[in-house]
């Protein structure tokens, strides 16, 4: 706190808080946002549509304040001058019952005025709360105790003392209610004029706080768009929320990664309940922070949450010990560019090192590159597969036996939902191959993040985002900034590498090591990846504590175009978080390789390959140029 005004608080025997924008917050950018909310609910509640509620519940405050002159008004009034065609009169006044209740749960507390009241409590402050407002003292007071102040001596309330602190006569009434001189009591708010002026012209000390500070990373001016009231909505909470002291990476999981959150979370939940399914099955590791931010807005014990270990290979090798055919083996390795024989080898569960002869004898070694796409055409590549397809029915076999296992140790069995980030559903795919082929009652329907166009058209699968964010309607544009969505959807722990079972008999697992230990700067990068999931599910918990999902409509492009907007069109704020980042798929990879322009003059080739070898390439391009320029559209003509 403030030493000047610790020191003028000491001064005074009473002290007088403002109440709204002072020791409370409302999370809408403005009042009109609030009747947005109220007639949505409304609506939701009893199914009648009312037109134009914004402009009627504007135009009867208007109205209500001309009949008073002066004197303040009382949220009854206004009611009385509401007219809406087909409502009653109690359907009206139900309408008014749903502001009060609006009013209560969009409201939070200014910590930094409030850290001011708890030292005026500590040191036994006679307290008063002075506000101009047309809400009942009793919803006032609600609104302050649910907020931690339920310590004052004292709350003058304009719309029942019919006195407004913008004329003074409120503070007149104070002085002589409390039978105090001016002198004594010392005034904080943000208004200029009736929380500063007034008061000092009635002999009060006083102290103007500064108005609304937006600490958002990115303002909505920032935004290329109408605001939606959801949008506007969200920023504002998120702003009532952070502090400047937090964290980048916490602020950065709280504002931008939060929302998507809280938005699949939502959807799922509607999806799952549209369905009737009862169990949901989180896949390992991306669906870890999907479960942790679906528990904070779940509200009932109907579904059984379960998180479920797995992984492409520890799910291929189960897979390939059916008798799996060359073309079927190559579908399910993992979508890159390139392949070397080492990794051919290794997605079999193979060695390379033991066939060091058979691959002698073709001529190739384990650093020979191998294109991904002309996989199925590549006759030496299918000669090696059918040579060691045996060993590999050996190893597959017996991890199948431990899947089967862990399967019925999970309870995956019968109708169940299956969660995860994307992209093509190879999981639930492979998982849904093995089920048939054993004779397991397994009918699994995937809810995903997103899903590419070429997702797996065998399984039942839905993407929360599968199209659209821009104007051109362009399709799939996250796939320009993958590596960074799988980098802040990892969980802290290293990937599923097989199946076992042990010397009791029962399933093990053996994990690969986690990415993100070991070096210090591997170190460093996974407590930033913490600290942006410790933000993104400290805004669903804050959200669903303040009981204001329910309030929240956020479309799939809401809830993505912030992460959007810093994949795809970044500042050099974003480009400075996440330019160290390393990415891991098979091998190290880099978000941004070097990305120097100097390099372009001196070492052009190496330059051109660390653009290739970037899994940001806008990002990269941003921190090479530096300039502006399209950057997301010269993407678009690159390609992917």
């Amino acid at each position: 706190m403030d030493l000047k005004l610790r020191e003028a608080i000491d001064e005074h025997e009473y002290v007088s808080f403002d109440m709204f924008d002072t020791l409370i917050k409302r999370n809408v950018a403005c009042p009109r946002d609030v009747f947005v909310l109220v007639q949505r609910r409304f609506e939701a509640d009893y199914g009648i549509a009312i037109r134009n509620f914004c402009d009627k519940r504007i135009s009867a405050e208007k109205q209500a304040r001309s009949k008073n002159g002066n004197c303040e008004i009382a949220i009854d009034e206004i009611y009385e001058n509401i007219e809406i065609n087909g409502l009653s009169r109690q359907q009206i006044g139900i309408i008014r019952d749903i502001e009060e209740e609006t009013e209560k749960s969009i409201c939070c507390a200014n910590m930094p005025v409030k850290e001011v009241y708890e030292y005026c409590v500590e040191n036994n402050k006679k307290i008063i709360i002075v506000t101009d407002m047309y809400l009942s003292c009793d919803v006032l007071v609600s609104i302050l105790v649910s907020h931690g102040y339920e310590k004052y001596d004292k709350l003058y309330v304009s719309s029942e003392t019919k006195l407004r602190k913008r004329t003074g006569e409120m503070y007149e009434f104070v002085l002589s209610d409390l039978g105090i001189k001016g002198k004594e009591l010392i005034h904080i708010g943000d208004s200029k004029k009736s929380d500063y002026i007034e008061s000092r012209r009635h002999g009060i000390d006083s102290i103007l706080i500064t108005g609304q500070k937006t600490i958002l990373r990115k303002s909505p001016k920032s935004i290329d768009r109408g605001i939606s009231i959801d949008d506007s909505f969200i920023r504002a909470f998120v702003n009532n929320h952070l502090s400047e002291k937090d964290d980048e990476y916490y602020r950065f999981g709280y504002e931008v990664y939060g929302r998507l959150l809280l938005g699949f979370s939502k959807w799922l939940k509607s999806e799952v309940k549209k369905s009737g399914l009862k169990d949901i099955f989180f896949f390992s590791r991306d669906g870890l922070i999907l479960k942790k931010a679906y528990e904070c807005i779940n509200d009932t014990n109907e579904v059984k949450i379960k998180y479920f270990y797995a992984s492409r290979r520890a799910l291929r090798l189960p897979f390939l010990a059916g008798d799996i055919k060359y073309d079927e083996y190559v579908d399910v390795l993992p979508r890159k560019k390139k392949l070397t024989v080492d990794e051919f080898f290794s997605n079999m569960g193979l060695d390379v090192h033991s066939y060091s002869e058979l691959v002698d004898t073709y001529g190739v070694n384990e650093n020979t590159i191998w294109s991904r796409n002309d996989l199925k055409s590549n006759v030496l590549a299918k000669e090696i597969y059918d040579k060691v397809k045996a060993d590999v029915i050996a190893i597959a076999k017996k991890e199948r036996t431990a899947l089967l296992n862990y399967i019925k140790q999970e309870g995956l069995l019968g109708k169940v939902a299956v969660v995860d980030i994307g992209w093509r559903g190879t999981l639930q795919y492979l998982l849904q191959k093995i089920a048939e082929v054993e004779g397991l009652d397994i009918n699994t329907f995937g809810y995903y993040v997103g899903l590419e166009r070429g997702a797996r058209s065998e399984i039942e699968a839905y993407g929360f985002f599968n199209s659209c964010l821009d104007a051109d309607r362009e399709c799939e544009n996250w796939r320009y900034y993958t590596g960074l969505i799988e980098n802040i959807f990892m969980s802290q722990e290293g990937s599923l590498q097989k199946y076992n079972i042990g010397s009791d008999g029962d399933v093990k697992l053996t994990m690969c090591d986690y990415e993100f230990s070991g070096d210090k700067t591997a170190i460093e990068q996974g407590e930033k990846i913490a600290k942006i999931q410790e933000g993104a599910i400290a805004f669903v918990q804050d959200v669903t504590n303040e009981h204001l999902s329910e309030l929240m409509n956020i479309s799939t492009i809401e809830a993505f175009y912030d992460l959007n907007l810093v994949g795809n069109h970044p500042d050099r704020s974003d480009i400075d978080m996440f330019d160290s980042f390393l990415f891991y798929d098979v091998k190290k990879e880099y978000l941004i390789k070097s990305g120097r322009i100097s390099k372009l003059f001196i070492q052009p080739r190496a330059f051109i390959q660390d653009f290739k070898d970037s899994r940001w390439k806008i990002g990269f391009m941003k921190k090479a140029l530096k300039i502006s320029l399209p950057y997301y559209w010269i993407q678009k003509q690159i390609g992917h």
